[in-house]
């Protein structure tokens, strides 16, 4: 497990929408996406490379988005479209998503950490699942199941 994750706390990264609902056949942001992965974060990680400048010009100062995006940014977890483009409110491809898992995952002072993100199948982040999860659209379902899996709990 990397060592920057907070394997230990069992918390909601994935939070509802504005109305309560978590709407789990819902695509998931890049923004949101970028969130998940903060939440993530130890507290002293993430208040070490905390920021809220990202370099991408369609992430605004003041938007909810704004400290989860630039700080993975920083950290190198996120990637934008373009050096300026970050596109927030895209919704995520599960190849993009399993990207963002294997940078993630890179966060280890041992380099031999690996998230389970695709447990039964073989594959860690490192190995390349991109071309295996493919390039549709990742839902809150998919991501959560996922991320559930990683930290090795079953529901």
């Amino acid at each position: 497990m990397p060592d920057w994750l907070n394997g230990a706390d069992h918390f909601a990264y994935i939070i509802g929408d504005d109305e309560g609902y978590v709407r789990p056949l819902a695509n998931v942001t890049r923004a949101e996406t970028a969130a998940i992965f903060f939440r993530l974060l130890k507290e002293d990680v993430r208040e070490e490379y905390l920021t809220d400048r990202s370099g991408f010009a369609d992430v605004e100062q003041g938007a909810w988005y704004n400290k989860a995006v630039s700080t993975m940014a920083a950290l190198g977890v996120v990637k934008g479209y373009t050096e300026d483009t970050f596109a927030p409110h895209e919704a995520i491809t599960r190849a993009e998503f399993a990207a963002i898992c294997a940078r993630f995952d890179t966060g280890t002072s041992d380099g031999e950490s690996s998230l389970r993100i695709f447990p039964g199948t073989g594959l860690k982040a490192k190995s390349g699942v991109q071309r295996s999860w493919g390039g549709y659209r990742a839902t809150r379902t998919d991501v959560s199941a996922r991320m559930r899996r990683s930290h090795g709990r079953r529901r």
